[in-house]
């Protein structure tokens, strides 16, 4: 029966198969056009958030490099004025960190996590080396002591920072 029709419609046949390939063809070249689609603005999106971040993250660290730490440790600037100057470029940072888990697994996230922290940490010295010269009017040392550990710090970031360049450059090939 089969054999008959095809040799018989032999012609109308191949055009209904062709008509039928064509079409679900057009489905798979829809399809895979979203997934490249949605692949290529997820990584737009991706190198944008790690832009926002860097940024972010250059302001924090010109804010240290700028933060007048021998006047807070000499008590010359109030809490509430040291914790203007530190606490927004924080924030900021804060924010970013926070668009980067949608776009970063775990392990590669807990790299622009210990970046933050390292700055919180320096905060926290710096509050500590503060409180200490109220008491032991001893300034010169707590500011070396800070000078010291920013400039470690930095250091440190520096290096996390080089490897998260590789891990985002892997991401893209």
């Amino acid at each position: 029966m089969i054999k008959e029709v095809l040799t018989t419609y032999w012609s109308q046949s191949v055009l209904i198969v062709l008509g039928i390939s064509y079409f679900v063809k057009r489905i798979f070249d829809s399809k895979s056009k979203k997934i490249e689609i949605k692949y290529s603005l997820f990584q737009q999106h991706k190198i944008v958030a790690v832009n926002t971040f860097l940024s972010n993250y250059a302001k924090v660290e010109f804010m240290w490099h700028k933060v007048p730490h021998w006047d807070i440790l000499g008590n010359k600037i109030s809490v509430e004025q040291t914790d203007e100057m530190i606490w927004p470029p924080l924030y900021a940072l804060k924010q970013s960190l926070f668009e980067l888990k949608v776009y970063f697994s775990g392990d590669d996230h807990k790299h622009f996590e210990k970046l933050y922290e390292n700055f919180l940490s320096l905060n926290a010295s710096l509050l500590y080396a503060s409180n200490d010269s109220i008491h032991s009017k001893n300034i010169i040392q707590n500011a070396n002591a800070f000078t010291f550990l920013r400039d470690k710090t930095f250091k440190e970031n520096n290096g996390i920072i080089n490897d998260l360049t590789v891990i985002i450059r892997h991401s893209y090939y």
